[in-house]
């Protein structure tokens, strides 16, 4: 499994992993339909784009990266893969 990176700043192109459910199962089935790419970042909200189903949505900027908020990255935007 690779390092978890909780203190990364929020870019566009990243891909970044919901966590919401909260249990470990969770975290060693998920796949990309908890995962989405920052398309958009504004002063308070990134605009994202789910993986597999192209929906957008916004997600405040500040719930980025703490597991404890549900949202951690998985994918930075030089391709290099920072999470399980």
């Amino acid at each position: 499994m690779g390092t978890v990176n909780n203190t990364a700043k929020v870019r566009v192109g990243q891909v970044w992993q919901d966590f919401t459910h909260g249990s470990w199962r969770s975290f060693m089935i998920c796949d990309e339909r908890r995962r989405f790419r920052i398309v958009e970042i504004g002063k308070t909200h990134a605009v994202t784009k789910n993986i597999r189903t192209g929906k957008k949505t916004r997600i405040r900027v500040g719930r980025l990266g703490s597991s404890k908020t549900g949202y951690e990255l998985f994918r930075d935007v030089n391709g290099e893969e920072v999470t399980g």
